[in-house]
């Protein structure tokens, strides 16, 4: 996505992992394939994609006092994260799906109410302070660049891609997010259509 740098994205590498994904029938395999790719770029420290969904833990979330909508809320449904060290990580600072983010805050939150595609630069245009996201955990994994890009259909925000890199993102690889978060919108709609082959969801491509 966006949070892969102009030197490690290129047109050859962005369409074989387009072709990847258009070759998984179902959306949370689709989902893996993306994420388990992306990673693999050595400046990717995180992944993740956020679909709004319902609201079914206002009791309980964090975030209660500060939501705006109890009725939809972002809801976390992939994620894949790396550490400084290498080390590849399913851990539930990346891929929980109790993890929920009201619309309207924060970063995440913005681009799930505007659809637009929000990168920074945290070393210099993000405050310090930021609610949809562990401070601690980007000063610690020297993390340099962060960004958001909405997921739509036909006009419909479905949900946002988050990247997190140990690189200033490139300008030319914004273009890249939007491709892969409007393959993904087409993905999520068949989906949720229910249109079904071969027992699993029909996808694009």
């Amino acid at each position: 996505m966006e949070i892969l740098s102009e030197r490690r994205l290129d047109a050859n590498l962005a369409g074989q992992l387009l072709l990847e994904m258009a070759q998984e029938r179902s959306l949370e395999r689709l989902l893996d394939k993306l994420m388990n790719r992306a990673i693999e770029r050595p400046d990717v420290a995180c992944l993740q994609v956020w679909l709004i969904e319902k609201g079914d833990r206002c009791g309980t979330c964090m975030h209660r006092d500060r939501c705006g909508d109890h009725g939809r809320c972002l809801h976390l449904v992939a994620g894949i994260g790396k550490s400084v060290s290498g080390e590849v990580t399913l851990a539930p600072r990346f891929h929980d799906s109790t993890q929920r983010i009201p619309l309207g805050l924060g970063l995440l939150g913005r681009v799930a109410v505007d659809g637009d595609q929000v990168i920074v630069d945290i070393r210099q245009d993000a405050p310090l302070e930021s609610e949809d996201v562990d401070i601690a955990w980007l000063r610690q994994e020297q993390i340099r660049g962060r960004g958001g890009t909405a997921i739509e259909f036909k006009g419909e925000i479905l949900g946002v891609i988050a990247g997190y890199g140990r690189e200033v993102i490139a300008e030319k690889s914004h273009m890249w997010g939007r491709v892969f978060a409007h393959y993904i919108g087409a993905a999520i709609a068949n989906a949720r259509a229910g249109t079904v082959a071969d027992g699993d969801e029909a996808l694009p491509g």
